[in-house]
């Protein structure tokens, strides 16, 4: 049994299905529990009756959790853009340091695991999705070859109407002239292929939210592959046809991908790593941060847009506070971006928020330590400071942050893939 749950919103998580995912989630491992809440940013609320969870929109991605005898699936989606993730990603698509933003999880039955080079699901799936697609374009020449076959019985195959009525009218054999495939034994061969490929485009559709062209990509392949075989019919395809072809003798070299095919549809929902000799995991993932990515977009924004007039440094080289160079995270100072332009004395502090909740008391404390702060090189001999606190949004929009002794403002920012922005571009100058 199976149980999907899909988020997108602040909204969707007081509903129905955040109240069956909290049950779900109750009713599994406290380790499964306890990790998947942890990767996700999902918090229980265990105040209210019935109980529902909440997220705190700074993690999306997708997932699966073993309970009982069934298996939840779960997609939790941007809140702000339903493109943002894959915008960002084209944008970074250069930036090492953005890849490692989005990450494969799981868990296996000894413990949690998190592996590059390992098997996991998704990447399984879109493995044997390709071989699959391979293999019915070898497999398409032999298989649209045809030849004629004359009957009495019935019809078989598409009928030669023509030359059938034509022998019969002028008085020769009573017998039908039929086209059929040249090779009948490989049609069961093909349902099971197609009928496969058909269900893992549908499970990758998914995963393809997350990644940049693979939507397309996955599209066009299926496409492609499924037009080679128009008068097939996937909807024959059946547990007893699969067991059928999946036993020797296998033409056309075609064990390997027959085997692969069974042993996906015995295992849906339950994935293994190969290099755990194929140990069932008890929960699986795949996990974007994006308050990272967009920090990391918001820097490229600042790099492509004011490149012409600023020095766009990232504070990720470190800044330290308590005079001690080997202070720890607690005890740093560290601003996403700081922009100094040199001509006019200005330096603009930048600290990206991938929230939808804008300038709280925290977020304008944390910019207004960022502005009081005496070490950041360049930035403390700028005349004028201004801190601006970036957020995602469908327009972009500036409004200033009153009633504070700086000049701080909140910016919302379209996420796009061409990074370019004419309004960031104005703001900046218009600070000069």
């Amino acid at each position: 049994m199976k149980r999907n749950f899909r988020f997108s919103d602040r909204t969707s998580f007081r509903g129905k299905d955040s109240e069956m995912l909290a049950e779900c989630l109750g009713e599994a491992t406290e380790q499964i529990r306890q990790h998947v809440r942890s990767a996700y940013g999902l918090q229980i609320v265990a105040d209210s009756k019935p109980m529902r969870v909440m997220h705190d929109g700074r993690k999306v991605g997708i997932g699966s959790f073993a309970v009982a005898e069934s298996v939840v699936h779960f997609a939790i989606l941007s809140k702000v853009q339903k493109d943002a993730l894959s915008c960002m990603l084209s944008a970074l698509s250069d930036s090492e340091r953005a890849k490692g933003h989005v990450r494969f999880d799981s868990l296996m039955k000894d413990g949690p695991v998190t592996s590059e080079e390992s098997e996991f699901a998704p990447a399984y799936q879109k493995a044997l999705f390709e071989d699959i697609v391979k293999t019915l374009r070898r497999l398409s020449e032999v298989y649209t070859s045809k030849r004629i076959i004359k009957t009495r019985g019935g019809i078989r195959g598409r009928p030669l109407l023509r030359q059938s009525i034509n022998n019969i009218v002028l008085g020769r054999k009573l017998e039908f002239q039929c086209e059929i495939l040249n090779d009948q034994v490989m049609v069961p061969y093909v349902v099971a292929l197609l009928a496969t490929a058909k269900q893992l485009y549908s499970d990758l559709l998914e995963v393809a939210e997350f990644v940049p062209g693979m939507t397309s990509a996955i599209g066009a392949m299926y496409r492609s592959a499924s037009s080679s075989y128009p008068g097939v019919d996937v909807s024959s395809f059946n547990r007893s046809l699969l067991y059928r072809v999946c036993r020797p003798p296998f033409p056309y070299n075609l064990r390997g991908i027959m085997l692969r095919c069974l042993r996906y549809w015995q295992s849906q929902g339950r994935f293994s790593f190969a290099e755990h000799g194929h140990q069932g995991m008890d929960y699986w993932g795949m996990i974007a941060d994006m308050d990272l990515l967009f920090e990391d977009y918001i820097g490229k924004v600042l790099e492509s847009t004011c490149n012409e007039f600023c020095d766009v440094r990232s504070s990720r080289i470190g800044y330290y506070t308590m005079g001690d160079a080997a202070a720890d995270d607690d005890h740093s100072i560290k601003p996403d971006h700081i922009v100094v332009n040199r001509g006019s004395g200005v330096g603009i502090v930048v600290d990206a928020k991938y929230r939808t909740d804008i300038a709280t008391s925290s977020q304008v404390a944390q910019i207004i330590s960022y502005l009081s702060y005496s070490r950041f090189e360049e930035f403390d001999e700028c005349e004028k400071k201004v801190g601006v606190l970036a957020y995602p949004g469908e327009e972009f929009d500036v409004v200033p942050i009153e009633g504070f002794d700086r000049e701080i403002y909140a910016m919302r920012v379209p996420v796009r893939e061409d990074l370019q922005s004419d309004e960031v571009w104005a703001f900046v100058e218009s600070l000069a």
